[in-house]
């Protein structure tokens, strides 16, 4: 029956409307409606059965579980494969994070401790370094003039102002050259300069591990800025893992080498 109030359909036998209380006795009246009366459900017994007659069921020796059995067994090995899969990306992203902040705490073979390389070993290697690319220089310089004049010479000249200026400008290139594979090779191959072998120092990437040629190439195109006035030093002072700005934007540290040192 539909409710003429809200228009709601429920069954022919109920009196009033569920949803809004209307009274339905006059409109079931009017229609011809007769209630039904509902007779309600009468309680079962419960059926036992003597233990002696109940059968013994016996599992055929051989076959395996249920087939309810497997499947719950197959669900469960997919769910352990599932968690393994979340457990190991969790902890691979846990361990970058750990390398991204750097190599204090990470260890060698024997659990020894990367310490970080001092302000003053920094700067004792730094001088080395110079003095030894002073002398590299020294002697591309002396090879070059001496091909230069031998040059001059083969074609009847002697060096003049104007040669000189020409010679100069052979000669820039060679030293900037000279500093970039000085600096650049060293590191890529083996992380650590003349200066740094000598002092115990060594350049690594995040983890621990070497760094590549491109990060060296990075620290030495800041090297310049890092120089001036002393600034690349002077961030190594107040920064908490002793890096200069060079490598903060080479995502490298500085550290002792504890084998070299041992040896």
């Amino acid at each position: 029956m539909k409710c003429p109030k809200c228009g709601y359909i429920a069954s022919d036998y109920l009196d009033q409307c569920k949803k809004c209380n209307a009274d339905w006795v006059s409109e079931k009246a009017r229609l011809g409606i007769k209630a039904v009366a509902v007779k309600p459900a009468e309680p079962t017994e419960a059926v036992s059965f003597p233990e002696d007659s109940l059968p013994e069921l016996e599992v055929p020796s051989g076959q395996g579980p249920p087939p309810e059995q497997e499947w719950q067994a197959e669900d469960e090995s997919e769910l352990r494969r599932q968690l393994e899969v979340e457990f190991d990306a969790l902890y691979q992203r846990l361990r970058k994070e750990e390398e991204l902040e750097g190599v204090e705490g990470k260890t060698q073979e024997g659990g020894v401790k990367l310490p970080r390389g001092g302000v003053g070993r920094r700067v004792l290697a730094f001088y080395v370094d110079l003095a030894v690319l002073y002398a590299l220089s020294w002697a591309l310089s002396y090879s070059l003039y001496v091909a230069y004049t031998v040059g001059l010479a083969a074609h009847g000249e002697m060096l003049t102002p104007s040669s000189t200026i020409h010679f100069i400008q052979i000669l820039l290139p060679a030293w900037i050259f000279l500093t970039g594979c000085y600096f650049v090779l060293l590191h890529g191959m083996d992380g650590r300069t003349v200066g740094k072998w000598f002092l115990g120092l060594r350049v690594v990437a995040a983890g621990g591990v070497p760094i590549s040629y491109g990060q060296a190439l990075v620290r030495l195109l800041v090297y310049p800025l890092t120089a001036i006035f002393g600034i690349g030093f002077l961030w190594i002072l107040f920064s908490r893992e002793r890096r200069g700005l060079h490598d903060l934007l080479a995502r490298t540290w500085v550290i002792r080498d504890v084998a070299a040192e041992s040896r």
